[in-house]
């Protein structure tokens, strides 16, 4: 009896210990934002009422990865305009670099939905990466990893290494 406890309560723990760390890289947890217009419209798109239309990620995140032709840039013809994924950790991983070379704006916070939490967005702007951040202060180790992503996506020889998957 004592060692199924013992077991059960191992089991139990090593499950919460290993989420974390999984939903930071879960690619279930990411949505491509498309705007799409609200009626079919012949005036110019500037005229035309759109909304934003949220789809699950996996296919452009495994066209980023695994795609020869590069990754999907578009869905029925409407541009991908952001991806958007929910994480405990907003400091972008090594597995985010390749997406966010797509030059498509990544966005990630811990619920969308809640004033309360963080957000981390990166973009390109002017030819450099750049991030906005609203929320809690972060970690100066946060703060650190940041600048260190931050830096090899912006040094032109990282690049070439990773559009070759590194």
């Amino acid at each position: 009896m004592k060692i199924h406890l013992c077991l059960i309560t191992g089991i139990f723990a090593a499950g919460f210990m290993s989420a974390p760390a999984m939903a930071d890289d879960n690619i279930a947890a990411c949505e491509i934002v498309v705007m799409r217009p609200v009626i079919a419209n012949e005036a110019s798109e500037a005229d035309t009422p759109m909304v934003a239309r949220f789809y699950p990620a996996e296919e452009f995140i495994f066209s980023v990865f695994a795609s020869d032709t590069g990754p999907i840039r578009e869905v029925d013809g409407q541009p991908i305009r952001a991806v958007m994924c929910t994480r405990n950790n907003v400091i972008p991983t090594e597995f985010d670099l390749k997406i966010i070379r797509t030059d498509i704006p990544l966005h990630l916070s811990q619920n969308f939905d809640s004033p309360d939490s963080s957000l981390m967005s990166i973009r390109k702007q002017d030819g450099v990466y750049i991030y906005t951040y609203a929320g809690a202060e972060l970690s100066t180790e946060d703060m650190e990893v940041l600048k260190i992503r931050l830096d090899k996506l912006n040094e032109p020889a990282k690049k070439d290494e990773l559009d070759k998957g590194g």
